[in-house]
């Protein structure tokens, strides 16, 4: 989508067995492509990435692993509970997909007492309806608002 007009580049229509999928687009060199958690797959990453765009992604902390820059697994908790409420905080890290080595950048909000709390009801409620467990982890997410760029 431009953001200056609001029209959007492109829109593919597929079957439902097809699925969503960042890979079915074509992007111009120097865009920048912003996409939720769903996409934050490193093949999609990467298509974007070699398409010599950049991407930010909202980071969901279970399904996308890092490494540090010295190769180790990048600890994400570690980091993000570090930051004071209200707080922002950027790390670099590495993605590794198929081989090959990209290096980008973690940026994380810690919200305010205000904004865990309706994150948490906004949690909590889901999972009701949904008949789930509460993961401790996740539930820590909520009280972080975490973008891969």
């Amino acid at each position: 989508m431009d953001i200056r007009t609001l029209n959007c580049y492109q829109s593919l229509i597929t079957p439902i067995s097809e699925g969503e999928t960042l890979k079915r687009f074509s992007v111009q060199k120097g865009s920048i492509v912003i996409v939720d958690r769903g996409f934050n797959h490193r093949a999609e990453i990467k298509h974007i990435i070699e398409q010599a765009a950049d991407v930010v992604v909202r980071m969901n902390l279970l399904g996308l692993p890092l490494l540090d820059l010295e190769g180790n697994k990048f600890e994400q908790f570690k980091h993000l509970r570090n930051l004071a409420k209200g707080e922002y905080g950027e790390w670099q890290a590495i993605m590794s997909s198929e081989g090959v080595q990209y290096t980008v950048r973690v940026c994380a909000y810690r919200k305010t007492e205000a904004q865990r709390i309706e994150s948490e009801r906004k949690y909590l409620k889901k999972i009701s309806k949904n008949q789930r467990k509460q993961n401790p982890k996740v539930q820590e997410i909520t009280y972080i608002s975490l973008n891969l760029i």
